[in-house]
């Protein structure tokens, strides 16, 4: 899962809306969230790049777990948003070593959140578990998409794709908070890049977002990313570049992609103007305080 899928999904995006705006098919809707889920940024890559950039691991970052006797006390809504965090925390605590209790401890979360939602039966946890404990990550993100495929299919078929699209903000939500917090420990060029790139998967994400949103919890979470998509707004990502702007190229595969920014005298060439980006990282806390269990 590579931001090489991420960028062509974004080229894909006017067909995805087109779609939306056609009243899609059951399949199509399958689909959309699958192509949705391969355009989000894999927390495991997101973690190799935090790891990286020399950001020791911070567990206090972390959700809290939910245990299993607790799966009924929640919200569909609840469940299937942190079914997303908690499947986000696995990542970025499986990337460490020395993790293994840790990584038990999401698991068990996952298997909660997921029972809350019937979906127990999608997840092969013993496999999952495997490839966690063992550190085959490559395992673990096939698995991860090969589930979320399987539970896109049975909510459809149970007239519950809203919480498909949870299931997927979660994870997002979670994976964006835990690279703006790395930032934050440790600013550097590469970690403010991954944050800028963000842009490309929210405008993807709220209109699909939109289309599901029905009041309640739901319309207050889209209501602030709609919040945090204004703090993007001076992001400008473009194939080609334009001008002489402060920009920066980068190729990826064959595509150039040119993402601009603000000059900043005391930083050089930046996306971010400090306070700019703190902005989104304080947006991004309070969403995921809001949405975390």
């Amino acid at each position: 899962m590579t931001w090489k899928k991420v960028l062509g999904f974004w080229w894909s995006g006017c067909l995805m809306i087109q779609t939306l705006l056609a009243q899609p098919t059951g399949q199509e809707k399958v689909e959309l969230l699958n192509q949705l889920l391969l355009s989000l940024p894999s927390p495991l890559e997101i973690s190799s790049i935090i790891k990286e950039e020399g950001v020791a691991f911070a567990p206090n970052l972390l959700a809290v777990p939910l245990q299993t006797a607790n799966q009924q006390s929640i919200s569909e809504y609840q469940a299937a948003i942190n079914l997303g965090v908690f499947s986000g925390s696995l990542g970025y605590v499986n990337f460490y070593e020395g993790t293994d209790s840790l990584s038990q401890v999401y698991l068990e979360s996952i298997v909660a959140t997921a029972s809350r939602l019937n979906l127990q039966n999608q997840i092969d946890f013993a496999r999952i578990a495997q490839y966690a404990f063992s550190k085959n990550l490559n395992g673990l993100l096939a698995e991860t998409a090969n589930s979320f495929e399987k539970m896109n299919v049975q909510l459809l078929n149970e007239k519950k794709e809203h919480l498909s699209v949870l299931i997927l903000a979660g994870g997002w939500i979670e994976t964006l908070y835990l690279t703006c917090q790395a930032a934050r420990l440790k600013p550097t060029k590469i970690l403010e890049d991954r944050i800028a790139e963000q842009k490309l998967v929210l405008n993807q994400l709220l209109p699909l977002f939109n289309s599901y949103r029905s009041g309640g919890e739901m319309e207050r979470l889209y209501t602030n990313l709609k919040k945090l998509e204004t703090l993007f707004q001076d992001i400008r990502i473009r194939q080609k570049a334009r001008s002489n702007e402060d920009f920066v190229i980068e190729k990826i595969g064959n595509l150039e992609v040119i993402i601009y920014g603000r000059f900043d005298n005391q930083k050089g060439n930046t996306r971010y103007k400090e306070e700019e980006l703190m902005l989104i990282i304080t947006e991004t806390e309070a969403i995921r305080k809001q949405v975390a269990l």
